[in-house]
């Protein structure tokens, strides 16, 4: 039963090292609150004397299998977990191409300033570690705040006549050529 004299008998035997003593008195306390006795006379020494149960050889091979076969379904996912990270790394990949490709597109980078290797669509080192929703992010803001393609011109543009060509043909190349070309434009109509 456990009393306070048990648990002292259990700690002196403790801190003596005689871990023999210790667990007769602990085993006796165990078996009394078992059996529910008051003052249980139990054969403490009986009690140490009984064997391990056998390890039954088929209980090894059956968790022997079971380990086995855990062991190649972890291998499994691990390759299975390797093949979507890879999968998902070349999905990256391409549409960040695709991102710094609308980039230049849109005249926010020059072709220089944005590949690496433009042939294997390799963006240079600062966009590839750029987080790819600000990446997305740049471009959606930019691509609303320019149209895409070229407008053409509101005012017809008018031509020179054959005279008036003659006459720029003789000026040599330069600023004087190129506003006698403009006032001769600007005083007629289409």
């Amino acid at each position: 039963m456990m009393n306070p004299e048990s648990v002292k008998a259990a700690l002196e035997a403790l801190t003596s090292g005689d871990a023999a003593a210790a667990l007769a008195v602990l085993e006796s306390m165990l078996v009394d609150a078992i059996a529910g006795e008051a003052e249980a006379t139990v054969d403490t020494d009986a009690l140490a004397e009984v064997p391990p149960p056998p390890a039954d050889e088929t209980e090894e091979e059956v968790v022997k299998a079971k380990l086995i076969r855990l062991t190649a379904e972890h291998e499994a996912l691990q390759r299975r977990v390797a093949e979507l990270d890879a999968r998902q790394a070349r999905a990256d990949a391409a549409e960040r191409a695709q991102l710094v490709g609308d980039l230049v597109k849109l005249g926010v980078e020059l072709p220089g300033t944005a590949w690496q290797d433009p042939d294997a669509g390799v963006p240079v080192e600062r966009l590839r570690v750029e987080a790819l929703s600000d990446l997305r992010g740049r471009v959606a803001l930019h691509r609303a705040a320019r149209p895409i393609g070229v407008r053409p011109p509101t005012a017809p543009v008018v031509e020179l006549t054959a005279a008036e060509q003659a006459a720029a043909d003789k000026i040599p190349a330069g600023p004087a050529r190129d506003r006698f070309i403009a006032l001769r434009r600007n005083t007629r109509k289409a």
